[in-house]
């Protein structure tokens, strides 16, 4: 058939077997010249002979084609029908190509290799991941608890990072602004402990107990010093009102 002589003649392989079956099943390609042309020879070789379970998967696809392994012959073998009679689709040969399996499942298996290889080093990346966040927040924690214990102990020079965008660096923030108060209050607390009751403290509102109490206790001594100045000035009519 001078269309399967033109076929066969522009096929390159490069490994594996390839062979084309006519349509009474008889091999005109076979690798084995003694396999050819079965009918003409009366060999009675045939595609069932070599191909039966390859064959038969090709007729139970259903579309013209398959490829799986065969069993019997330990190869990896594609099929095709190919029709030379555009008027008779169901007149077609068939063109077969073999793979030994050994070869086809080494590929598979370096590929499972290196699958398994990029998914270990996947859950080694997010292991690392996990253990760099976990030892970050244990450290942002354990400065902000080192801060507040020295905050207890009356440091309140201690300072954290607030450089964070998380709840931690939520809570940092809010401790420097919690030690940023305290140590307004001890300014002033200082400079009435020299004598000097000119500083000014604004308190946070009037739930801030500490902030109130330090603003009357400042205004206290200013009015005793006024009365403590007068006095000394010989004015003994000055009205001292006791504070309770």
């Amino acid at each position: 058939n001078v269309y399967a002589s033109s076929l066969l003649g522009r096929l390159r392989f490069d490994a594996g077997q390839v062979y084309m079956v006519r349509e009474d099943l008889s091999f005109v390609l076979h690798p084995e010249a003694a396999q050819l042309f079965g009918s003409e020879l009366g060999t009675g070789v045939n595609l069932e002979d070599d191909f039966q379970e390859s064959h038969e998967g090709l007729k139970a696809a259903g579309t013209g084609s398959a490829a799986l392994v065969d069993g019997s012959r330990d190869e990896v073998v594609a099929l095709r029908a190919i029709n030379f009679d555009s008027l008779n689709p169901a007149r077609h040969w068939v063109l077969l190509r073999t793979l030994p399996q050994g070869e086809v499942l080494s590929a598979v298996g370096t590929l499972r290799t290196l699958m398994l290889g990029l998914a270990s080093l996947a859950v080694l990346l997010a292991a690392a991941v996990a253990v760099w966040q976990s030892r970050s927040i244990t450290g942002a924690v354990n400065k902000v608890g080192a801060a507040m214990n020295r905050i207890s102990s009356g440091d309140v020079t201690a300072d954290v990072d607030t450089r964070r965008h998380d709840e931690l660096g939520d809570r940092a923030r809010s401790y420097h602004q919690m030690r940023q108060y305290l140590q307004e209050a001890a300014t002033v607390a200082t400079s009435i402990s020299y004598g000097d009751v000119s500083t000014q403290f604004s308190p946070k509102g009037t739930s801030d107990t500490l902030g109130n109490a330090l603003v009357g206790m400042v205004n206290n001594l200013k009015d005793r010093s006024t009365i403590a100045e007068s006095i000394a000035n010989g004015d003994l009519t000055v009205d001292v009102q006791p504070l309770s």
